[in-house]
């Protein structure tokens, strides 16, 4: 069990991070989970709804490889390589669209492919409201003579779109404690492998993030021995509904095996475009991160030593 005086000092660490991002930025909710011990919360809001984004890519990625019915999850992500890597990696939304259909073609459709979403987040404790996710057919937008790899076969056809469904931070949290403790089994450990590969600026047509693609966590914790796996979800701006980024991870730690996380931020300031730059979100998201970081640190916690 986490000392009492280790999770007293990370929670006034990450309340005065939260009180110096709300001075310059927004709005911050956090979640820890040390070593599958009680989940540490701070935020004004932590059940407040809030969108998946892109943090909808691991799940959609781990629900289409958990179901396979004519190969092996081996099979299915060497075959489904290209997509799993521009999803996980560079928050391609074409790429995330390529999967979703790959889901809804083996479950049976959209109305299945919301029940496959909600019971892998189940898995992991967690639940998440698939009844607001919507769905569009504008996958044309996917073609163009610098961007290859989505069949042209497939562009007119449904997508739900994950990214629109809710959940919480808590929620966010138990997907992200799910794959470190292996509950999703190999597809969790295929999707975690990704999570932990360096993040690539995207390519997808539209793609407008001037962001360094490792910000948040990756830029806190970039020494191999914290054996960080993450994933960032943004947007709000194209939407026009208030601008939201959320990562979700975890990483080692000495003597307590690993800590799992999840960090909202929802800036004062609605950004004019979904660039994370814009909305001060790399700045914010450092805050946090290095009141984590630090406070690990102190407590002798740190792999890195």
């Amino acid at each position: 069990m986490v000392p009492a005086a280790v999770v007293s000092e990370l929670r006034r660490s990450l309340l005065a991070a939260e009180s110096a991002v709300a001075s310059h930025y927004g709005r911050v909710e956090v979640a820890v989970e040390i070593g599958s011990g009680r989940p540490l919360l701070v935020g004004s809001d932590p059940g407040a709804p809030l969108r998946l984004w892109s943090l909808s890519k691991p799940v959609t990625a781990v629900t289409m490889l958990a179901h396979t019915r004519n190969q092996s999850v081996a099979s299915e992500a060497h075959q489904m390589a290209l997509y799993l890597s521009r999803a996980l990696r560079m928050s391609d939304n074409c790429a995330q669209r390529a999967l979703m259909l790959k889901v809804q073609a083996e479950v049976g459709g959209i109305r299945a492919a919301r029940l496959a979403l909600a019971h892998t987040i189940s898995l992991a404790g967690g639940s998440v409201n698939t009844d607001v996710m919507q769905a569009d057919d504008l996958g044309f937008q996917c073609i163009t003579s610098t961007y290859t790899g989505i069949p042209r076969s497939e562009v007119s056809e449904p997508a739900l779109l994950a990214g629109t469904g809710t959940w919480t931070i808590a929620d966010a949290l138990k997907l992200a404690a799910g794959l470190r403790t292996g509950i999703f089994g190999s597809p969790g450990r295929v999707v975690s492998k990704y999570m932990a590969e360096p993040k690539l600026y995207g390519v997808e047509p539209g793609a407008d993030v001037t962001t360094n693609p490792n910000w948040g966590a990756g830029a806190a914790f970039p020494q191999a021995c914290w054996q960080l796996a993450y994933k960032a979800g943004w947007g709000g701006a194209a939407s026009h509904i208030q601008w939201l980024a959320t990562q979700i991870g975890s990483f080692s730690l000495r003597d307590f095996g690993f800590a799992a996380f999840a960090v909202a931020y929802q800036p004062y300031s609605q950004p004019a475009n979904d660039d994370p730059r814009n909305a001060n979100a790399p700045e914010a998201f450092a805050d946090v991160f290095s009141a984590l970081r630090s406070a690990l640190s102190e407590a002798h916690l740190s792999p890195c030593s």
